[in-house]
């Protein structure tokens, strides 16, 4: 009983760690916790049954109970690494070729059965000691071993999808169940196979776990730093950036626009219209001013922090406003008005203070009080 429990021990504690992270977790999608439950009832049932076997073992006579027992665990090693597979296999692409996969479990389930017809893979003599088959004795390895080949061969095809760090847990998973099924195979020690298959399967969960977490951690530092309309960023991160540029020693340019006559354009087009016309100053911004921090600041109101650009530079500025300008005429039609924005810009020769915000907006005022449609530079008094 002693030995039993030794045997068992790092397979039973395992199975309860899976059911205490499993039951309460709902952070998985279905088709992975589907696979997950599938296999902890894979390993209890393997559990069960080669535990009995290992009884059956002991016995001084055959029994062809002992027959049934082998087959059962014959048959459901290969499965739980089908499911394994599973886990790392993209099933939302690649669903129906999975589906097909399982045909050599058939093929395992009719070598594992087949005891009771011949003695192709294994049998037992009468003093009950397990021999090797005529024909195909290790047969359940060898499909253990191609469902964990699929493993290896998919992660090489798709390394550049699923990016080299899950393909190196992938490959840390399927080493240790490749090492427990040696050991087990060399020192005939009970147990070890399953040991190290549920080992890979916590290691699995855990990864999974800690992928969910960091992807929901990134979607909620996008959704508190990006403007929901327009996809650029928003006033918070305006906020962040700005206090981040204090202590930068670099030029600096600030450009503040607005759409021109904005309310009048929700007044008369609707504010479905006007959320077409925002959307269509950010993605035509973005082009414009591609490698630049672009802000939606308030309303109609854009920003863009002009990294490492000094006064020198304001034709270019100015002239991407006029293309932008251009563009935007270009875009009316039924559903879409014409429009037009005004622009203020202000440089500074070391990082981001107040003074370069109200000079930019300053510039945007003179803007808006002659003719408008255009960019005006703020320069100093002198």
């Amino acid at each position: 009983m002693k030995q039993f429990i030794l045997n068992n021990f790092i397979s039973i504690v395992g199975l309860i760690m899976l059911l205490v992270f499993l039951i309460p977790d709902k952070s998985n999608n279905k088709k992975q916790r589907i696979l997950f439950f599938l296999i902890v009832i894979l390993v209890t049932v393997e559990l069960i049954f080669a535990n009995i076997d290992l009884y059956l073992s002991f016995r001084e006579s055959f029994t062809p109970w002992r027959l049934f027992t082998s087959a059962v665990g014959y048959t459901v090693r290969p499965m739980i690494a089908y499911v394994v597979l599973g886990l790392t296999f993209n099933l939302t692409k690649h669903e129906k070729l999975y589906e097909w996969l399982c045909l050599p479990l058939l093929i395992n389930t009719l070598c594992s059965f087949s005891v009771f017809f011949c003695k192709w893979c294994f049998y037992f003599t009468e003093d009950n000691h397990w021999q090797s088959g005529t024909v195909f004795p290790q047969f359940s390895y060898f499909f253990i071993s191609f469902y964990i080949g699929m493993i290896l061969i998919d992660n090489i095809i798709n390394i550049k999808v699923k990016n080299v760090f899950f393909s190196f847990v992938t490959l840390i998973g399927t080493l240790i169940v490749v090492c427990g099924m040696i050991f087990e195979s060399k020192f005939s020690i009970f147990g070890v196979s399953r040991s190290s298959v549920i080992l890979a399967v916590i290691f699995f969960f855990l990864f999974y776990q800690s992928k969910i977490y960091y992807n929901d951690i990134d979607a909620i530092q996008y959704l508190a730093r990006h403007d929901g309309l327009t996809g650029v960023y928003n006033r918070y991160a305006f906020d962040v950036f700005c206090e981040e540029l204090k202590n930068s020693s670099s030029p600096l340019g600030f450009l503040i626009l607005d759409v021109d006559y904005f309310k009048e354009i929700n007044d008369q087009y609707g504010h479905v219209t006007g959320d077409l016309v925002l959307k269509k100053v950010a993605n035509n911004l973005s082009t414009l001013f591609h490698g630049f921090r672009i802000i939606r600041f308030g309303g109609d109101e854009f920003v863009v922090l002009l990294e490492n650009l000094s006064i020198e530079d304001s034709n270019f500025v100015i002239s991407k406003i006029v293309e932008l300008n251009k563009t935007l005429m270009m875009s009316k039609n039924n559903k879409m008005p014409s429009v037009s924005v005004s622009a203020g810009l202000a440089f500074s020769n070391q990082g981001y203070d107040e003074s370069l915000y109200a000079n930019a907006d300053k510039a945007l005022y003179q803007r808006k009080n002659s003719n408008r449609r255009g960019c005006t530079l703020f320069e100093v008094e002198k």
